[in-house]
């Protein structure tokens, strides 16, 4: 039995397989933070300013407080031990044989770098290249002054890649051990499967109507709260992923859940800002989603949440999934791709 149990606590730990063990942890490292590998020679002053350029902007929706990531440069040299383990990695390279980074790569990954001896800057994509739920970009030039220019030409697709890749490392990180006690009411009530960490629990758990339901999740720390909301209604017509129309009807669905400790204080959506709606794929599913601010009214508590509203064509309705952060001086960018993971990892 101690046997057992010490393969199941390894397992937590570390990444298995049907065979047991396997070598490579999880993915660690803070979302928002991206450790950025290059060559000595490489990391020129031009280099530093088109990554921070495309990687290190503000996100306008914060009123740009807080940037998309913040970069951590390491050496081939500083590259050791946890700190390979981090999860949305790039690495800037020489291709070929040249490259002074194969001593730290694995004989797989090092093969794939040595291969590519193409003129010119070229990128690759590999996945737990280190730890599981962890994917690395590499981007391969033999000059700092062509990928400084190819880095600054593209940096629209840069950005979006890579926020594309964290997406997926918290996808992965955030829904591995879920509270299956809380999966499963959930499940039963409403048919969505939400897989959340067992550091949440259920703030409210309500069927408005045969229709409609409201779900709020909550995880308090010392320093923050992280949320997760879902609620839904019946599908009609377009009109309804009108921005104005989502925010609209966002409020008045909180509005009786969520509220603060003065009296009639309640959530709304803080309208002094402008926000920006995308239209996205939700797993296959028609979606759109924004960032905004929240504010409660009557009161001094306020912070950045996410909403993504999504066609669920099958169940023939719109669910709604936000997360929203209230960490007074800290930063919310983590928080809130924390979040992000949990709800794209819901399923219905």
């Amino acid at each position: 039995m101690k046997e057992i149990g010490l393969v199941l606590l390894c397992c937590f730990l570390f990444s298995c397989d049907e065979g047991g063990l396997r070598k490579k942890p999880v993915a660690t490292g803070k979302y928002g933070e991206i450790y950025v590998i290059v060559d000595d020679d490489l990391l020129t002053k031009n280099l530093k300013q088109a990554l921070n350029a495309a990687l290190q902007r503000p996100q306008l929706f914060y009123g740009g407080e807080e940037p998309y990531f913040k970069l951590v440069y390491l050496s081939p040299n500083q590259a050791k031990g946890s700190l390979v383990y981090e999860g949305t990695t790039l690495i800037l390279t020489r291709s070929g044989v040249n490259s002074g980074i194969r001593k730290i790569l694995p004989e797989k990954v090092d093969s794939a770098v040595t291969l590519r001896k193409r003129e010119g800057v070229h990128t690759f994509l590999k996945q737990n290249v280190w730890a599981t739920q962890q994917s690395v970009l590499f981007i391969l030039g033999d000059h700092p002054d062509s990928l400084a220019n190819y880095i600054s030409l593209r940096n629209e697709q840069l950005l979006g890649k890579v926020l594309e890749m964290e997406r997926k490392e918290a996808i992965g990180r955030m829904t591995l051990n879920p509270d299956e006690k809380l999966r499963k009411e959930i499940s039963q009530k409403h048919a969505i499967d939400v897989r959340v960490p067992i550091s949440y629990h259920v703030a409210s758990n309500s069927k408005i109507n045969d229709n409609e339901g409201f779900i709020w999740l909550r995880n308090e720390g010392t320093d923050f709260d992280l949320n997760v909301v879902i609620h839904y209604q019946p599908y009609t017509d377009t009109s309804q992923f009108a921005l104005q129309n989502l925010i609209a009807r966002r409020d008045s669905v909180v509005k009786p859940y969520i509220t603060g400790e003065t009296k009639g204080s309640f959530m709304a959506t803080d309208n002094q800002f402008p926000y920006y709606l995308q239209t996205v794929d939700f797993n296959g599913n028609f979606a759109r989603e924004y960032t905004a601010l929240w504010t409660l009214e009557n009161d001094f508590m306020g912070g950045p949440y996410y909403s993504v509203t999504v066609h669920d064509e099958k169940n023939k309705r719109l669910i709604t999934l936000e997360g929203f952060v209230y960490a007074p001086n800290e930063a919310k960018t983590r928080y809130l791709r924390e979040l992000q993971g949990i709800l794209y990892g819901v399923r219905f």
